[in-house]
């Protein structure tokens, strides 16, 4: 009796993965910040007595504990997928370099590459913050996505905001630009959670201007043929991470 069988991993898809948890880690971290934030006032309970009023925080108290406590379970294990992975490309391209051959691995994680093409591109520029063509190409010199082999010539966006909207409707718009959306939300919780190398989405207060695009530099500020601001000065802001790169919260 014979078998044929064999054991292949897919680094860049077991990342993939793992972006899209961190997508829901993004989603649940701002869930328990609004959680804290409804914190009510012992005096609330003034008609109900102080037995009533203590067991409200305590109660309150255990859920965000709890979360808290799942999230960091969460963010250990995704940790840990995410190693593998790299353990396993780093084995393939050890034993692929032994038998004089190449490598099937992903290759080099493309955020470094991605901000550097908009800083680049930024110097001495004005800034275009509502340029989704800008951001594509930059997208497609990176290597993202099928932007390289296949531009993206049979959609167009009327503004950021219908770019964002695009991605958000299906996860294959978000492969075939090679980005995993991984924090909607206010703009108060984004410092320390952009990423050099993401790419966000911002739409200002009321009365500010139009939707803002832009790659993330160092401390989230956005580049997109010039600077165009930070991603903390907005209202609500979308940020979408390289899919090799989606990885961690932190």
């Amino acid at each position: 009796m014979t078998t044929n069988s064999s054991y292949h991993v897919r680094p860049d898809a077991v990342r993939g993965v793992v972006g899209n948890i961190v997508g829901l880690l993004l989603q649940a971290y701002s869930t328990v910040l609004e959680l804290e934030r409804l914190t009510l006032s012992p005096t609330s309970f003034a008609k109900l007595g102080s037995p009533v009023a203590s067991a409200n925080i305590a109660m309150q108290g255990q859920v965000v504990g709890t979360m808290r406590t799942l999230l960091q379970l969460l963010q250990e294990t995704n940790d840990l997928v995410h190693r593998s992975a790299n353990d396993y490309d780093d084995a393939d391209q050890a034993v692929a370099a032994a038998l004089g051959g190449a490598s099937t691995g992903s290759g080099a994680a493309p955020s470094a590459a991605l901000a550097g093409y908009a800083i680049n591109d930024s110097a001495g520029a004005a800034g275009e913050p509502g340029s989704v063509g800008n951001v594509l190409d930059y997208l497609g010199r990176a290597g993202l996505g099928e932007l390289s082999a296949r531009p993206l010539t049979e959609v167009t966006f009327r503004d950021a905001r219908d770019f964002a909207d695009w991605l958000d409707r299906s996860p294959a718009n978000q492969e075939r630009v090679g980005l995993l959306a991984v924090y909607s939300g206010s703009g108060r919780d984004v410092p320390g959670l952009v990423h050099p190398g993401d790419v966000v989405v911002v739409q200002p207060f009321v009365g500010d201007g139009g939707p803002v695009i832009g790659v993330a530099g160092a401390n989230g500020q956005l580049y997109n043929h010039g600077a165009v601001g930070s991603a903390a000065e907005f209202g609500r802001v979308r940020v979408y991470r390289p899919m090799t790169d989606a990885t961690s919260l932190w």
